[in-house]
């Protein structure tokens, strides 16, 4: 739906941003990447999920992106929290 506010949600308020950047940067490229195509694509491929206690998890997969501005396929592994009773994404990691 490339809801911005919505897609922002889902990252933990200590989410650890991937090259160490102010969360404030990261965000504005995220705002760029979610709202600026004209279309976006997501498919997720072989998702795995280890849980690791009662409020942490680890998700791998394979992500099929396609945008009218990129396209990409690679492998994505995203370590969550559970905060107040919701899954967030404390931390993102492409090709690992």
């Amino acid at each position: 739906k490339q809801d911005v506010a919505a897609y922002l949600s889902h990252y933990a308020a200590d989410f650890q941003t991937p090259n160490g950047e102010p969360r404030s940067a990261w965000e504005k490229l995220r705002r760029s990447r979610v709202a600026g195509p004209k279309s976006i694509t997501v498919k997720i491929i072989s998702p795995q999920v280890s849980l690791e206690g009662d409020a942490a998890a680890r998700v791998t997969f394979r992500q099929d992106y396609r945008s009218d501005r990129f396209k990409g396929t690679g492998n994505k592994v995203l370590e969550l929290v559970k905060v107040g009773g919701r899954w967030l994404i404390r931390q993102e990691r492409v090709g690992s």
